[in-house]
């Protein structure tokens, strides 16, 4: 939709109850590669202004009388104020009424299609929005009919960390693909039995079952035999890349992740069908109330993560992000995520509670001759700092990683001293970063 780019990049903050409703709505926002959040009653509404700030609230008339103070409100404490949308079912006459007498922007009448919704926002966004980010989607560099024939499809992301994870994830569900996760390759081999998926993305080195292993008992079925399986890793050598082709993986893409080839690799090998984004958004009538990535960073799922160490929380407005600081090319970081500001400052909040003391573990590991738990840990830390931009431990973890892959058993102490450095280099520049701008949660 060329005529729709100027539309990308809004921050859209949905208010409706209905799960049909949001649901569809959603997909199509997403579909426009806007960033949106959905609040589904008042108090969830009332956090989100209060904690970012929006081009477009979509609302409908019942949380509108309940939120009509606070989104007013937003007028007067800011210089440019958000757009407003009424969301309605009922009679054109009495939505119009409300518009005028509320002072709204305009309205949406359920049900709607694909080309009204587009024709509104280009209405009231027509020569009125500037760019959110310099750095543009890398989707969108990519031939859009390519793309287009292959969105909606179902893609399993096999990985076991939760930076990638959230990386591959946003830059597929942005790119209009429906996402599922595996946490280590028996999960994946579980999840692929169990559901149709178009393709597999997998990640190489993972606890409980790697990638190779995880791949050849995929392909002992063989209704999986022609299924789409690419390698993730850190590891570009020869030996790796082998090493997928064997275990029958169909073609290789290394991370940090070029989203511009991850997107070349899909349209490479899923093949065009008929995909329905509506039905695969509108099987789930459950979304989060403040969605975690555009509201605010709440606290992670304490099945999942160690809810003694809490993240940060995001209190005030912070789209603006500097293209570089101490140790992280943020410009570069913003790349691996699409350009999506709100995606990397999450990451950037989930490695400062996740590997902090990374490079103590290592050592530890090493010392006590769990080489292997080492090289993984290692490997790990390279991958996540490259997708970052946090460029010199990337490369201060990749001299380490040599040492490991060969099993030394003794490594010099300045490489144990240049990922410490390094590592302190980006802890306390992300710690800066925030510092005006996040407060720890209660």
């Amino acid at each position: 939709l060329p005529q729709a780019n100027h539309l990308r990049g809004l921050r859209i903050l949905i208010g409706e109850d209905q799960p049909t409703d949001y649901s569809s709505l959603r997909m199509l926002l997403k579909y426009l590669r806007c960033e949106v959040s959905v609040a589904t009653n008042r108090e969830s509404v009332i956090n989100c202004l209060n904690g970012s700030s929006y081009d477009l609230i979509i609302i409908n008339h019942l949380l509108l009388d309940h939120c009509y103070s606070q989104i007013k409100g937003l007028s007067i404490r800011l210089e440019v104020s958000p757009k407003v949308l009424l969301y309605s079912s009922n009679e054109r006459d009495q939505v119009t009424q409300r518009v005028m007498e509320s002072g709204l922007d305009g309205f949406i009448l359920k049900p709607f299609s694909r080309s009204l919704l587009l024709d509104t926002l280009m209405d009231i966004f027509s020569n009125t929005v500037e760019p959110m980010t310099e750095v543009v989607s890398a989707q969108h560099h990519y031939a859009m009919a390519e793309l287009d024939k292959i969105r909606g499809a179902r893609i399993l992301v096999v990985e076991d960390h939760d930076v990638n994870q959230q990386v591959v994830e946003e830059l597929l569900v942005s790119a209009g693909f429906i996402v599922d996760i595996a946490d280590n390759g028996k999960v994946g081999v579980e999840k692929v039995n169990a559901n149709l998926y178009d393709a597999v993305l997998m990640d190489v080195h993972m606890p409980e079952m790697d990638g190779y292993e995880a791949t050849e008992i995929i392909r002992n079925n063989m209704k999986f035999r022609s299924l789409p399986i690419i390698a993730l890793s850190a590891s570009v050598s020869s030996k790796d890349k082998d090493y997928a082709l064997e275990s029958g993986m169909n073609d290789f893409v290394s991370k940090p992740v070029d989203p511009e080839v991850l997107f070349s690799m899909l349209v490479k090998w899923i093949v065009p069908g008929e995909f329905s984004l509506l039905a695969a958004y509108g099987e789930s009538d459950e979304v989060d109330e403040v969605d975690v990535l555009d509201c605010e960073l709440q606290k992670l799922d304490s099945e999942s993560r160690n809810t003694d160490n809490e993240l940060p929380v995001l209190t005030s407005d912070v789209s603006d992000l500097p293209e570089s600081i101490p140790g992280i090319n943020i410009r570069k970081g913003l790349f691996h995520t699409g350009g999506n500001q709100n995606t990397y400052r999450n990451l950037l909040a989930i490695f400062i509670k996740e590997y902090s003391n990374s490079v103590d573990t290592i050592q530890t590991s090493f010392q006590e001759h769990e080489l292997k738990n080492a090289f993984v840990l290692a490997h790990t830390l390279k991958g996540v700092s490259g997708m970052l931009g946090a460029t010199n431990l990337h490369q201060a973890t990749l001299d380490l990683e040599r040492f490991l892959i060969d099993e030394k058993q003794s490594i010099p102490p300045h490489i144990w001293s240049a990922a410490h450095d390094k590592l302190d280099e980006v802890l306390e520049s992300i710690n800066t970063l925030f510092s005006n701008r996040l407060v720890v949660s209660d």
